[in-house]
């Protein structure tokens, strides 16, 4: 009669913790897009299992991104000191050419995460799938610059494409013109994946791959002098970690 030994119970209730599914995630982080400059935004997103599979979940997530306009590029001029009648060109400013506006956008997103590949509790990648859309709330903040006036004094004012860009020496302070903005209610909708890895059962850390299409009423005007869009579609790349 041949024998089998019997796993001890304990360790069968260790593998069944080890392999016990998430149910909730929270994560935060920093965002990379190509409608923007070196950082993108920030976002958040929350992850609750559903009921009928342990693959799957029902996401919610915001995130506040900047647009740029494709053909904005900087300029360096010199701001001028007044000296009696006449000007002396001094200290570089930097400025955007042309540019009338900063557009900034929160979104908020809910759709499904589709678990593609688990990962053991302690190491390997998890992948998954997200697809995701929501409104967005686009708000257009004027683009304030240094100029002269006509009693030769230096003054912020917004950009104007009336403006000669050779009488203006550089841009003002980015928090003037908050109490000025114009808001604009937009869709859009996101397919991406999703690339997750940690070293501990309850942190987690990632990196979200993917594809933005953004829609709104009417075309934003960031750069007056050249074609503005209406519709923005955006390769991006979300870096985050979080807790389960």
């Amino acid at each position: 009669m041949t024998a089998y030994a019997q796993k001890p119970e304990r360790y069968e209730a260790d593998d069944n913790q080890e392999q016990q599914e998430y149910d909730k995630e929270f994560t935060y982080g920093l965002n990379w897009n190509t409608n923007a400059g070196i950082l993108g935004g920030v976002n958040i997103k929350f992850a609750i299992q559903t009921k009928k599979s342990q693959l799957r979940y029902n996401i919610l997530s915001w995130e506040f991104v900047n647009i740029e306009h494709p053909k904005e590029f900087g300029a360096i001029t010199a701001q001028p000191l007044k000296i009696d009648n006449g000007y002396y060109r001094y200290a570089p400013q930097e400025w955007s050419i042309g540019q009338e506006s900063y557009f900034f956008v929160m979104r908020l997103n809910a759709g499904k995460e589709i678990v593609i590949f688990r990962k053991s509790p302690d190491e390997g990648v998890q992948v998954s799938w997200i697809n995701a859309a929501g409104p967005s709330w686009g708000i257009k903040k004027p683009y304030y610059v240094r100029k002269v006036d006509e009693n030769y004094d230096l003054i912020a004012v917004p950009y104007s494409p009336n403006f000669s860009d050779a009488d203006v020496y550089g841009s003002d302070s980015f928090f003037k013109g908050w109490g000025e903005t114009i808001n604009y209610l937009g869709f859009h909708a996101k397919t991406s994946l999703n690339f997750e890895f940690g070293h501990y059962r309850n942190s987690v850390s990632g990196l979200e791959v993917g594809v933005m299409l953004e829609q709104f009423p009417k075309k934003i005007v960031m750069l007056p002098k050249t074609v503005n869009n209406s519709f923005f579609t955006s390769i991006f790349f979300n870096l985050y970690i979080g807790i389960r």
